[in-house]
Protein backbone atom coordinates (compact mmCIF):
# COMPACT_ATOMS: atom_id res chain seq x y z
CA UNK A 1 0.00 0.00 0.00
CA UNK A 2 1.39 3.39 -0.90
CA UNK A 3 0.68 6.75 0.58
CA UNK A 4 -2.06 7.23 -1.99
CA UNK A 5 -4.10 4.65 -0.06
CA UNK A 6 -4.58 7.19 2.70
CA UNK A 7 -6.83 10.19 2.58
CA UNK A 8 -5.56 13.13 4.59
CA UNK A 9 -8.36 15.31 5.88
CA UNK A 10 -7.11 18.82 6.69
CA UNK A 11 -8.54 20.81 9.56
CA UNK A 12 -8.45 24.51 8.80
CA UNK A 13 -7.78 27.03 11.53
CA UNK A 14 -7.39 30.78 11.37
CA UNK A 15 -3.94 30.33 9.83
CA UNK A 16 -4.80 27.58 7.38
CA UNK A 17 -4.55 23.78 7.69
CA UNK A 18 -3.38 22.81 11.17
CA UNK A 19 -3.50 19.00 11.20
CA UNK A 20 -4.34 15.94 9.15
CA UNK A 21 -6.33 12.90 10.14
CA UNK A 22 -5.40 9.77 8.25
CA UNK A 23 -8.20 7.56 6.99
CA UNK A 24 -8.28 4.64 4.57
CA UNK A 25 -10.27 5.01 1.40
CA UNK A 26 -9.61 1.73 -0.38
CA UNK A 27 -9.96 -1.06 2.19
CA UNK A 28 -11.32 -2.12 5.53
CA UNK A 29 -9.57 -0.24 8.34
CA UNK A 30 -8.37 -3.41 10.07
CA UNK A 31 -6.04 -4.06 7.11
CA UNK A 32 -4.03 -0.98 8.10
CA UNK A 33 -0.83 -1.43 10.06
CA UNK A 34 1.31 0.69 12.32
CA UNK A 35 4.23 0.15 9.98
CA UNK A 36 2.23 1.55 7.06
CA UNK A 37 1.67 4.66 9.16
CA UNK A 38 5.45 4.71 9.69
CA UNK A 39 5.84 4.59 5.89
CA UNK A 40 3.64 7.69 5.61
CA UNK A 41 5.70 9.42 8.31
CA UNK A 42 8.87 8.73 6.31
CA UNK A 43 7.36 10.72 3.46
CA UNK A 44 5.71 13.67 5.21
CA UNK A 45 7.24 14.14 8.65
CA UNK A 46 9.64 16.97 9.43
CA UNK A 47 11.44 14.51 11.75
CA UNK A 48 10.56 11.02 10.57
CA UNK A 49 13.07 9.30 12.88
CA UNK A 50 11.55 10.93 15.96
CA UNK A 51 7.95 10.37 14.82
CA UNK A 52 8.47 6.71 13.87
CA UNK A 53 10.02 6.05 17.29
CA UNK A 54 7.09 7.85 18.94
CA UNK A 55 4.65 5.76 16.89
CA UNK A 56 6.40 2.58 18.04
CA UNK A 57 6.13 3.75 21.65
CA UNK A 58 2.43 4.46 21.13
CA UNK A 59 1.88 1.01 19.66
CA UNK A 60 3.71 -0.63 22.57
CA UNK A 61 1.77 1.41 25.12
CA UNK A 62 -1.55 0.47 23.50
CA UNK A 63 -0.68 -3.23 23.61
CA UNK A 64 0.66 -3.10 27.17
CA UNK A 65 -2.38 -1.32 28.63
CA UNK A 66 -4.91 -3.33 26.64
CA UNK A 67 -6.10 -0.45 24.45
CA UNK A 68 -7.45 -2.50 21.56
CA UNK A 69 -9.32 0.51 20.16
CA UNK A 70 -6.21 1.90 18.46
CA UNK A 71 -7.81 2.50 15.08
CA UNK A 72 -6.55 4.78 12.32
CA UNK A 73 -8.89 7.65 13.17
CA UNK A 74 -6.93 8.07 16.40
CA UNK A 75 -3.76 8.85 14.49
CA UNK A 76 -3.25 12.36 13.23
CA UNK A 77 -0.51 14.58 11.93
CA UNK A 78 0.06 18.19 12.91
CA UNK A 79 1.30 20.77 10.42
CA UNK A 80 4.70 21.86 11.74
CA UNK A 81 6.19 23.66 8.74
CA UNK A 82 5.15 24.93 5.34
CA UNK A 83 5.41 21.43 3.92
CA UNK A 84 5.88 18.99 6.77
CA UNK A 85 4.01 17.33 9.58
CA UNK A 86 4.63 15.65 12.91
CA UNK A 87 2.77 12.88 14.68
CA UNK A 88 -0.05 14.39 16.73
CA UNK A 89 -0.19 13.68 20.47
CA UNK A 90 -1.94 10.51 21.51
CA UNK A 91 -5.57 10.69 22.65
CA UNK A 92 -8.47 8.41 23.62
CA UNK A 93 -6.26 5.76 25.20
CA UNK A 94 -7.61 3.46 27.90
CA UNK A 95 -7.69 -0.23 28.76
CA UNK A 96 -10.47 -2.31 27.24
CA UNK A 97 -10.56 -5.33 29.59
CA UNK A 98 -13.25 -7.16 27.64
CA UNK A 99 -11.55 -6.78 24.25
CA UNK A 100 -8.06 -8.17 24.82
CA UNK A 101 -6.10 -10.19 22.31
CA UNK A 102 -6.32 -8.19 19.08
CA UNK A 103 -5.42 -4.61 18.23
CA UNK A 104 -7.45 -2.61 15.72
CA UNK A 105 -4.31 -2.11 13.61
CA UNK A 106 -1.74 -4.67 12.49
CA UNK A 107 1.30 -4.44 14.75
CA UNK A 108 3.71 -7.02 13.34
CA UNK A 109 4.27 -10.39 11.73
CA UNK A 110 1.46 -11.94 13.81
CA UNK A 111 -1.03 -9.43 12.44
CA UNK A 112 -3.25 -7.78 15.05
CA UNK A 113 -2.31 -10.18 17.88
CA UNK A 114 -1.59 -8.31 21.11
CA UNK A 115 1.65 -9.94 22.23
CA UNK A 116 5.19 -9.02 23.14
CA UNK A 117 6.56 -11.26 20.39
CA UNK A 118 4.42 -9.43 17.84
CA UNK A 119 5.53 -6.03 19.16
CA UNK A 120 9.14 -7.11 18.69
CA UNK A 121 8.67 -8.75 15.28
CA UNK A 122 9.26 -5.74 12.98
CA UNK A 123 11.17 -2.95 14.78
CA UNK A 124 13.14 -2.17 11.63
CA UNK A 125 9.91 -0.88 10.02
CA UNK A 126 10.09 1.94 12.60
CA UNK A 127 13.81 2.58 12.12
CA UNK A 128 14.68 0.68 15.31
CA UNK A 129 17.03 -2.17 16.11
CA UNK A 130 15.86 -5.11 18.19
CA UNK A 131 17.74 -3.98 21.31
CA UNK A 132 16.21 -0.49 21.13
CA UNK A 133 12.72 -1.90 20.56
CA UNK A 134 13.08 -4.29 23.49
CA UNK A 135 14.32 -1.40 25.67
CA UNK A 136 11.32 0.75 24.68
CA UNK A 137 8.85 -2.02 25.51
CA UNK A 138 10.59 -2.74 28.82
CA UNK A 139 10.72 0.95 29.78
CA UNK A 140 7.04 1.46 29.00
CA UNK A 141 6.13 -1.66 30.94
CA UNK A 142 8.05 -0.32 33.96
CA UNK A 143 5.50 2.52 34.08
CA UNK A 144 2.44 0.49 33.04
CA UNK A 145 2.95 -2.13 35.74
CA UNK A 146 2.42 0.66 38.31
CA UNK A 147 -0.99 1.49 36.82
CA UNK A 148 -2.89 0.69 40.01
CA UNK A 149 -1.55 3.90 41.57
CA UNK A 150 -2.79 5.95 38.63
CA UNK A 151 -6.22 4.32 38.77
CA UNK A 152 -6.46 4.85 42.54
CA UNK A 153 -5.44 8.52 42.18
CA UNK A 154 -8.17 8.93 39.56
CA UNK A 155 -10.74 7.71 42.07
CA UNK A 156 -11.50 4.31 40.57
CA UNK A 157 -13.22 1.79 42.84
CA UNK A 158 -11.17 -1.03 44.33
CA UNK A 159 -12.75 -3.54 41.94
CA UNK A 160 -11.97 -1.36 38.92
CA UNK A 161 -8.40 -0.79 40.09
CA UNK A 162 -7.86 -4.56 40.36
CA UNK A 163 -9.48 -5.29 37.00
CA UNK A 164 -7.62 -2.56 35.10
CA UNK A 165 -4.32 -3.28 36.84
CA UNK A 166 -4.60 -6.96 35.87
CA UNK A 167 -4.97 -5.91 32.25
CA UNK A 168 -1.89 -3.69 32.50
CA UNK A 169 0.26 -6.41 34.09
CA UNK A 170 -0.80 -9.39 31.99
CA UNK A 171 2.58 -9.49 30.20
CA UNK A 172 4.62 -9.66 33.44
CA UNK A 173 5.95 -13.14 32.64
CA UNK A 174 7.19 -11.93 29.24
CA UNK A 175 8.90 -8.81 30.57
CA UNK A 176 10.35 -9.58 33.99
Amino acid sequence: MGMDSFFATPTVGSRGPTHLRLTRVDAVESAVSYYRIADVLKKVSDDATFDMRALYKRMAFNVLIGNSDDHLKQTGLLLTSASGYSLAPVFDVLPHPTQLGLQALIIGNEGRVSSISNLLSTPERFGLGMDEARSIVTDIYAVVREASGFFEAAGCSGADVRMLSNVCTRFAADLT
